[in-house]
């Protein structure tokens, strides 16, 4: 079989190579199998952030109701409150309304032909305004 000489370089090369082939696909596989469990990791440590955000996000809004349940607001003062919690949140808020015993809107900062369209997006504040 190995008679001739491209046989014995034929066989030279493939003694050669198939180990390092071997080495090569066994590295590629411990690396695929370590990036799999990588993957589930950043999932769950992306899904804690997200919580982390919201909780935070709802202990701000908490907050702000807090703040304005204490004070007796008004309309005459209504904007000034309004300014003051979007000032505190860093304007985190699209709108804060002040409605009376019938849901209608009183107050409404910033007024509807301010508010901007990327962030006030929801189609509930429609029918309000």
């Amino acid at each position: 079989m190995l008679d001739t000489v491209s046989a014995r370089v034929m066989a030279l090369i493939v003694a050669t190579t198939l180990p390092l082939a071997t080495i090569a696909g066994l590295l590629a596989w411990h690396n695929y199998q370590e990036n799999v469990g990588n993957a589930l990791s950043r999932t769950e440590k992306d899904a804690q952030t997200a919580l982390s955000e919201l909780s935070s996000d709802m202990d701000q809004t908490h907050t702000a109701l807090d703040m304005l349940a204490e004070g007796n607001i008004s309309p005459d003062n209504a904007l000034r409150e309004f300014a003051l919690v979007q000032t505190i949140s860093q304007h985190h808020y699209c709108s804060l309304v002040l409605t009376d015993a019938d849901g209608r809107p009183v107050v409404v900062l910033p007024p509807p032909s301010s508010q901007d369209p990327a962030i006030c997006t929801s189609s509930e504040l429609l029918p309000i305004l």
